[in-house]
């Protein structure tokens, strides 16, 4: 089964850190498309094609720009689509629901540590699904059910994220299973995320139908293998 890759870190004294991604949890898999050639004859498959598949690359601290476009570059190598995601730590300073208070953090400049992943919206509709990728895409987040089981919390709550620049409140359009969401806690697009001020990319996506064996090959060619301080996770 194709793998995701959820970040949890620890939250720094001003509420921010970002770390590298450190686990992996399923994916939900696809319907295979079958192709058809001419005559209506069903084609077969080419050899290390799979019906679905996700494949992380990440570094460890922050990624640079070389392992980042090598990593594009493999991609494109097998045509497969690629997203450059975020994985941080940001930390919960409320959560309210219709004004009210539901769940505080206590003390200056702290909060409940939240494990965020970010994506661009058409890579959330391909891993986690449409509904997922539709909340996302309205700047909403949607949360993971143990995490929203020990919060307390339910869709439309409203969530004060303690970002660069101050408690910025964030709704919660969606409760969904963990397996869903990878295991991380919090999912938001890319754009959300810039928002809130994590702007570094910190692991490169490669997902869909493509050659297993061939992108294994590119990988290794463009040296994300072998590397120590890279990892590849499918």
């Amino acid at each position: 089964m194709a793998a995701l890759l959820a970040l949890v870190g620890a939250v720094s004294s001003d509420g921010w850190s970002t770390t590298p991604d450190a686990s992996a949890t399923p994916v939900p898999e696809l319907d295979a498309v079958s192709a058809v050639a001419s005559g209506g004859v069903a084609a077969e498959p080419a050899r290390g094609f799979v019906d679905f598949a996700a494949v992380s690359v990440y570094q460890s601290g922050s990624m640079t720009t070389a392992v980042r476009d090598a990593a594009i570059s493999a991609a494109a190598d097998v045509g497969a689509p690629v997203a450059e995601t975020r994985g941080f730590s940001i930390g919960l300073r409320r959560l309210t629901r219709g004004g009210s208070t539901v769940q505080v953090s206590h003390g200056p400049g702290w909060g409940f540590p939240m494990a965020v992943s970010a994506m661009p919206p058409d890579a959330v509709g391909s891993v986690m699904g449409r509904d997922v990728a539709g909340v996302v895409s309205r700047g909403q987040v949607v949360m993971g059910r143990t995490t929203a089981d020990l919060r307390g919390a339910q869709a439309g709550d409203v969530m004060y994220l303690m970002g660069v620049w101050g408690e910025a409140p964030v709704t919660i359009g969606m409760v969904a299973d963990d397996d869903i969401v990878g295991g991380t806690e919090i999912v938001m697009s890319t754009s959300t995320a810039s928002a809130l001020g994590a702007t570094s990319t910190t692991r490169v996506l490669i997902y869909g139908q493509f050659d297993h064996a061939a992108l294994d090959a590119s990988l290794a060619w463009r040296g994300l293998s072998t590397a120590t301080n890279i990892r590849v996770r499918r």
